[in-house]
């Protein structure tokens, strides 16, 4: 059974459910207790101002062995309705009204030790920075050992050769990852290892809070292949969270749409994403990025992207000749990037795509002379980067701009968005930046109409960067990457962090900005449907080399390398 929740007035926070939605969340004397029941809950800003609501009156169940997807928007509540569960609420929020019980335990009512006892080893969590799950500074294997050692008092041995179980379970090299510090794995390993530490408890209920939004294809499909394959074994109570419904239908029972802290729609996992009911979902649903079979570029939400030409001028404006670099390791040299070469053209979108790891941001980094390669030659409009430094180097730098994937440690925590965007000019003297002599506009003038440019209201900026939404960051980035009117701009991973409806109006800016100024533009993504929609011709990588480039209506041909394929069977089945 389904329901779709009206919108309420704020008057109805804490007003009890109907009957049909009550359905939904509670069970009848025969069925078994769920493992979380969540009822009514209200959860409400806190301070001397007026409380505003944040989540309003929401309620659900899931039951053992059974996997619920919440999805929504940024800002939705997803993650703060997981807070609540866990007790991490942020001190700005408190919980208003309502219950949440787990397994005949209010939480909300446990103090000390109990409550101390649940976390990590009854509720395990997997979080979408997998980064921070782990200490940068301690080996993976020492942090595993401790965490059995504090909740199930084991010896040290019996600690480790459990660790290393799981390890090997969630198909990951034990022993090299068990001696290995954080930075030394990829995303992917990263994520896998973060599995292992949340299931090797056992614990009833686990929450994967958007586990696979900054993995490749690849690595999400195999990661949500081994979450769902450790729930049945288990039979371990799984609230995933996803602002995506491709990877809600693979892997939830039941779906429950969320947007501004209220439930929308609840039902089946297979009958919401085939035939939705609320408007919203069907948003969500035509937002998701879709790989066109017969290679005709369309945009997400429907939106047609015209054909563009594939016919090259020559030269190219930039060109990469056997690139090659390493970076030290245990063993010696580790190569990032082997004998790689291509050309960008000039007005040409250019896509490079491959799973985490395979160097595509080293990449990025030697086309915009941040790492110098230790072989090879990057030319730009005939000008060779390799030995240039200072002044002739930032006239270079003028015409080649980046936008990388998190805007928030792109821009200033401490300088307004203003001056975030007009920062480039420091770096130029007057005379390099002689084609904004004569306008008559201040920085702030000009900053203020980029971030109309950029779609932003002139208004946000006097605001800091932690006072705009992730996508009103990623815009604000974008319009700083604009303002020397770039012939090149380099897009690492630009989308890959944000929810699939602010992802669609990111890359529906930047093809407008591109066509309109004329820039070419290296697109860098692990989104094959995204780099499809955006980019004229694609390459893709594997292990620091290109091992196939074809124009962007032939991704779908018998031709293709193997791996290509892979990378397509793999989003198809997200």
């Amino acid at each position: 059974m389904r329901t779709e929740q009206g919108e309420r007035p704020p008057a109805a926070i804490g007003a009890s459910l109907s009957e049909g939605e009550l359905e939904q969340v509670t069970t009848s004397s025969d069925e078994p207790v769920p493992v979380l029941a969540i009822k009514e809950l209200c959860i409400c800003t806190k301070g001397s101002g007026r409380s505003l609501p944040v989540i309003q009156d929401i309620s659900f169940s899931i039951r053992k062995g059974e996997t619920l997807a919440i999805v929504g928007e940024s800002g939705s509540g997803k993650s703060v309705t997981a807070a609540a569960i866990t007790g991490l609420l942020p001190s700005s929020l408190q919980i208003a009204l309502g219950t949440i019980n787990f397994q005949g335990d209010d939480l909300l009512t446990l103090r000390g030790r109990k409550k101390e006892g649940l976390l990590g080893r009854r509720i395990g969590w997997v979080s979408q920075d997998y980064h921070s799950s782990f200490t940068p500074l301690i080996k993976i294997g020492t942090q595993l050992t401790e965490m059995i050692r504090v909740h199930q008092k084991m010896p040290s041995h019996e600690a480790k050769t459990l660790a290393l179980s799981w390890l090997e379970r969630v198909m990951l090299p034990a022993k090299r990852v068990f001696a290995s510090y954080p930075f030394q794995l990829s995303g992917g390993q990263l994520q896998r290892a973060a599995i292992a530490a949340a299931f090797m408890l056992h614990p009833a209920l686990l929450i994967a809070d958007e586990p696979t939004t900054a993995l490749d294809a690849v690595s999400a499909d195999r990661v949500l292949g081994l979450l769902d394959e450790l729930r049945v074994q288990t039979e371990c109570a799984v609230l995933f969270i996803s602002h995506d419904l491709r990877h809600v239908h693979r892997t939830a029972d039941r779906v429950a749409v969320m947007r501004e802290g209220r439930l929308l729609e609840t039902g089946e996992a297979a009958e919401i994403c085939r035939l939705p009911q609320h408007p919203y979902t069907q948003q969500l649903l035509d937002a998701c990025p879709r790989i066109i079979p017969q290679g005709r570029l369309t945009g997400m939400g429907n939106i047609q992207i015209l054909s563009e030409s594939r016919t090259a001028p020559s030269p190219p404006l930039m060109s990469a000749v056997g690139l090659v670099k390493s970076y030290p390791a245990k063993t010696g040299q580790e190569a990032a990037v082997r004998q790689l070469s291509f050309e960008i053209y000039g007005g040409e979108c250019l896509g490079l795509v491959g799973e985490s790891g395979c160097g595509k941001s080293t990449v990025a980094k030697l086309l915009l002379a941040l790492e110098r390669p230790d072989a090879g030659e990057v030319i730009f409009d005939g000008i060779s980067l390799n030995g240039l430094t200072g002044r002739a180097l930032r006239l270079v730098r003028k015409n080649i701009q980046a936008v990388f994937q998190n805007p928030a440690s792109s821009l200033n925590s401490r300088l307004p968005i203003w001056r975030s965007i007009v920062e480039p000019f420091d770096n130029f003297q007057k005379d390099d930046l002689s084609e904004f002599a004569g306008r008559g506009q201040s920085r702030r003038d000009i900053a203020a109409e980029l971030l109309e440019t950029v779609g932003l209201e002139r208004t946000l900026g006097d605001r800091y960067p932690h006072e705009l939404s992730g996508g009103q960051r990623q815009r604000v980035a974008i319009a700083r990457a604009i303002l020397l009117r770039p012939r090149l701009l380099i897009c690492d991973e630009p989308t890959s962090s944000l929810d699939v409806t602010v992802q669609s109006q990111i890359l529906n800016l930047l093809k407008q900005l591109r066509q309109e100024l004329g820039m070419s533009c290296l697109f860098i993504s692990h989104d094959i449907a995204v780099v499809q929609r955006m980019c004229t011709r694609i390459l893709v990588m594997k292990e620091g080399r290109i091992i196939d480039r074809f124009p962007v209506d032939r991704l779908c041909s018998e031709e293709r390398h193997p791996y290509t394929r892979q990378l397509v069977s793999a989003f198809m089945r997200e």
